[in-house]
């Protein structure tokens, strides 16, 4: 009897302890995969402030670093993001393009500004906006992130799909070298407004640059965590490996708590993690303190409880008092002892928080349901067990049992599927699923976490998108047509100008040609009109009139518009638009200076590059008149720098009120009295959306200076580039 009370002891232990390890190893499940899921929202929430970032763009013509400050300062990062290092913007730009992407920036205030690193390469991007623009920030301002590999990859991906992206461990030029972190970063693909992006050529060839955040994994996993591990060692991994080098995050070495205490044979999960298409490999390892956080009954007091069941069965042998009486109490505290032990572990099961099912995965019912469950599904736990899965899981029963199997098979398995509740409302759930051995038969324990108002989040999200989309359309079309209005009125105030212009040029051949007739008329009535002397001065007035005929041949060359861009002469658009203005400047006693040079060739068109001189001659002469500058003079100088032909045109009328500098080229923005406030507008337009090139201006000595950058198109076959 002592020898079957034994083994009856070392069985029943066994029992307790599988129990036990059960447990444990589902309690480090659910913890495992519930940090897993706030990990995975923490940063898809965090990355979609990029596709705002991106409709930013998609709405504005030309989104200004002013601009850019304002709304990621709406967004309020050290609140509602903590943990990330910031949002930014970075410019794609051509090798050709370079010398003038640094022009222009330098011209900007930015007067020691480089693309970094240095060097020849196929093509840069340049960080140029990034808030907030102070601190650790300030060290990535103008940096190449296409210089790097594994940020370049993550560049191209986001720029060939057309979708978030996620890059692989980097380290950030944000860093110092105090508190050190491993990084990462998400980009965003910015297309030019208008562009078709069906295929892979066009999504490249629309391509303005990245939107991105990058990210310090430490802080953004504290931000993430918050203190959810509880005894846990988390070890976060770039892509499906373990390996070292890949380390991103390491809880334990983040951790100054850490004791000399260790776990014999600590339990182990690694789960896979999918982010924007970037795999990350998450172990989770227990650590000394996390089983005594459950409560459990005592093993001694059942082990104590059968011994001495084995010693008063082996006592009766010996003597036959008071067995029966005696077995039946000893009976009854183990029963009780047991029956608690019992309790302890269903309480797990029972007062879970989720929603928990066990499956017998061949019959596909419903074996037993917490009271999580129940409340979740609105029936009874007596009308739970038994059910047919089917009656709550809208798949077909035969879809239902192949993840079932699936699921057996594979160990675990994660799916989203769609549940119907009691009331008949269908509902999306997130389930859990993995195999358990309970009461000696397998079966499918099945945690199901509603996910509804996520989804409906998310599809909300994507409607929101689509409106975008076409609100941003309907606004690009009715830009489209106040640009044509705006144009139409830059003409006719252009046609304003020109036909005063041509008053000017008129006014002196006219009384030249009426004192001509009048030298006729006199010789004439003096008898003294020769035929040598009629011939003189009908060969005068055929001169004055061939004149005043080429002025109006101008004139219409000026309107006639160019079709395709092509090169053309600097020096003589400049020459043909100092001309026609020559006789109204002189008359106005201001002196025009010409420093030309060598003659270099734009890559664009002719007429409309001279409309833009026209209107910047104008606006100086109308400076130094209202300004009452008694020596008027205009200045226009030619170079090339690089790639780009500067033109510069600077007066000596007095400059631009600080106040409305940032204003000028607003569209009906004019400080005139009769002005149309279209004039700098257009010129603008001209310069940067027709020509690809840019117009800026600012004070400089006792006027403005405006600065003309334009496409060098090279020196043209035959042309030696003498200034005539």
């Amino acid at each position: 009897m002592l020898s079957a009370g034994l083994l009856c002891l070392v069985g029943i232990w066994f029992t307790l302890e599988e129990h036990r390890e059960h447990f444990l190893h589902a309690r480090f499940y659910l913890a495992a995969q519930h940090i897993t899921g706030k990990i995975g929202d923490k940063v898809t929430a965090y990355t979609e402030i990029l596709r705002g970032a991106a409709g930013l763009f998609a709405g504005s013509n030309k989104v200004t670093r002013d601009d850019w400050h304002a709304y990621v300062e709406k967004l309020d990062l050290d609140q509602s993001y903590k943990g990330i290092q910031g949002v930014g913007f970075a410019l794609y730009i051509p090798a050709d393009k370079l010398n003038a992407h640094i022009a222009a920036l330098r011209h900007e205030g930015f007067a020691d500004y480089v693309v970094k690193p240095e060097g020849q390469r196929e093509s840069y991007t340049s960080i140029i906006y990034l808030e907030p623009f102070s601190g650790r920030n300030l060290r990535a301002f103008g940096y190449d992130m296409y210089s790097e590999p594994v940020r370049r990859e993550a560049l191209d991906i986001a720029r060939d799909t057309g979708a978030i992206a996620i890059s692989g461990k980097v380290k950030l030029v944000q860093e110092t070298k105090v508190d050190v972190q491993a990084g990462i970063l998400a980009y965003h693909p910015v297309y030019a407004n208008g562009s078709v992006l069906q295929t892979l050529a066009q999504r490249r060839a629309a391509l303005v640059g990245w939107v991105y955040s990058p990210y310090r994994m430490n802080d953004l996993m504290e931000s993430a965590l918050q203190g959810e591990l509880n005894n846990l060692q988390l070890e976060i991994f770039d892509g499906e490996t373990t390996d070292a080098k890949a380390l991103l995050y390491d809880s334990v070495a983040n951790s100054m708590k850490m004791t000399g205490d260790t776990v014999l044979r600590p339990m182990s999960l690694t789960s896979r993690l999918e982010l924007e298409g970037r795999v990350w490999t998450l172990r989770y390892t227990e650590l000394p303190g996390f089983a005594a956080q459950a409560t459990y009954a005592s093993l001694w007091r059942e082990t104590a409880g059968l011994f001495v069941i084995g010693l008063l069965l082996t006592g009766l042998f010996w003597s036959q008092a008071n067995t029966r009486k005696q077995a039946e109490l000893i009976a009854q505290q183990l029963t009780a002892s047991l029956r608690e032990s019992e309790e302890h572990y269903r309480a797990l099961f029972d007062f879970a928080q989720v929603s928990i099912l066990f499956i017998d995965p061949e019959k596909g019912v419903i074996v037993e349901a917490n009271r999580a469950a129940c409340l979740y599904y609105g029936y009874s736990d007596a009308q739970l067990r038994g059910m047919s899965i089917e009656v709550i899981n809208i798949l077909p029963i035969g879809d239902v049992k192949e993840k079932f199997r699936g699921a057996a098979m594979e160990n675990q398995s994660h799916v989203y599927c769609r549940n119907r509740l009691a009331n008949g409302e269908v509902r999306d759930v997130e389930v859990h699923l993995g195999p358990i051995q309970l009461g000696g038969r397998l079966l499918l324990y099945s945690i199901v976490h509603d996910i509804t108002e996520r989804k409906r989040a998310e599809d909300a999200l994507q409607q929101l998108n689509e409106t975008l989309e076409y609100r941003v359309q309907a606004e690009l079309i009715e830009n489209r047509n106040k640009d044509h209005l705006i144009i139409q009125q830059s003409r006719f105030a252009a046609m304003g100008e020109m036909i005063g212009n041509i008053a000017h040029q008129w006014r002196q051949p006219l009384n030249t040609l009426m004192l001509t007739l009048a030298n006729i008329e006199d010789a004439h009535h003096y008898n003294e009109l020769t035929g040598e002397y009629l011939a003189t001065q009908v060969a005068d007035g055929k001169r004055l009139i061939h004149k005043m005929s080429s002025t109006i041949d101008d004139f219409r060359n000026f309107f006639r518009p160019h079709k395709e861009a092509e090169p053309f002469s600097a020096a003589k658009a400049i020459h043909e638009a100092v001309s026609l203005v020559s006789a109204s400047f002189h008359n106005n006693h201001i002196d025009i200076e010409l420093e030309l040079g060598k003659d270099v060739f734009i890559q664009g068109f002719a007429n409309e590059f001279s409309q833009v001189l026209l209107n910047l001659f104008a606006n100086a002469k109308d400076a130094i008149l209202k300004n009452h500058v008694v020596a008027g003079k205009l200045r226009v100088k030619l170079s090339l720098d690089g790639q780009s032909v500067v033109v510069i045109v600077a007066d000596n009328g007095g400059g631009i009120p600080e106040a409305i500098m940032e204003k000028i080229f607003e569209p009906y923005f004019s400080t005139k009295e009769m002005g149309t406030g279209v004039g700098l507008y257009m010129s603008k337009m001209i310069i940067e959306k027709s020509m690809h090139g840019t117009l800026n201006a600012h004070n400089q000595g006792s006027g403005a200076e405006f600065v003309v950058c334009c496409q060098w198109a090279g020196q043209p076959d035959g042309v030696d580039g003498a200034v005539t």
